[in-house]
C-alpha cells in the first residue's frame, strides 16, 4: 500500500511540474509579445496631430518632434509649449528611476491628482520611459520619466493637447552634450 501512495505522490508532483512549465511558457509568450507597447497590446492609435516639427536643444541634450503650429520655447530647466500642451524638464539626478517614479507618484497624489493605477512603459531603441496617466480638475495628462546618465528627463503631455503622448515619447532622442 505504501508503494502505491509513493507512485501517486510522484505522479501528482510530476503532473504539477509539467503543468507549471506549460503555463509559464504560455504566460511568457503572451507577456513578451506586447512588451514595451504599454497597455492595450500592440494595436497602434492614429495620432490626433502629426508630429512634423523638430525641436533640438543642445543645452538640454534632447531632440523631439511636435505638431506644427505649436510654439516651443526653452525655460531655465527645460522646454515647454506656449499653450501648455507639453513640458520637458531636465535636471541632474543620481537616484535610480524607480525611486524617482515612486516619489513623483506620491507627490502628485498628495496634490490631489488621480492616478489611473498602472505604471506604464514606452521603450524605444534609445530611450526607456516609465509612464503615468493622471487626472485633476477636469484635465488629464500623461507623464514620462527617463534617465540619461545623471540626467532625469520628465515629459508632461496634456491628453487634450492634440498629440498622441506615446508617439511623442517614442520620438524623443538624446543628443550628445558637450560639458
Amino acid at each position: 500500500m505504501g508503494n502505491r501512495k509513493w507512485w501517486l505522490m510522484a505522479g501528482l508532483v510530476g503532473g504539477g511540474i509539467v503543468f507549471s512549465v506549460w503555463d509559464y511558457s504560455k504566460w511568457r509568450h503572451i507577456e513578451l509579445d506586447n512588451y514595451g507597447q504599454g497597455r492595450g497590446g500592440s494595436e497602434r492609435r492614429e495620432a490626433v496631430m502629426e508630429l512634423v516639427e523638430v525641436y533640438n536643444s543642445e543645452r538640454l541634450g534632447v531632440r523631439f518632434k511636435y505638431p506644427s503650429g505649436w510654439v516651443i520655447s526653452e525655460t531655465t530647466d527645460g522646454v515647454e509649449s506656449a499653450g501648455g500642451e507639453i513640458k520637458v524638464e531636465v535636471e541632474p539626478s543620481r537616484e535610480n528611476l524607480p525611486d524617482i517614479a515612486d516619489r513623483e507618484k506620491e507627490r502628485l497624489v498628495g496634490e490631489g491628482a488621480v492616478w489611473d493605477g498602472e505604471r506604464g512603459y514606452v521603450n524605444t531603441e534609445r530611450v526607456k520611459w516609465t509612464t503615468f496617466e493622471w487626472e485633476r480638475g477636469g484635465k488629464s495628462w500623461a507623464e514620462g520619466l527617463t534617465k540619461n546618465g545623471d540626467k532625469l528627463i520628465k515629459a508632461v503631455i496634456m491628453k487634450d493637447g492634440g498629440a498622441d503622448w506615446r508617439q511623442f515619447l517614442e520620438g524623443v532622442v538624446f543628443i550628445a552634450v558637450e560639458e
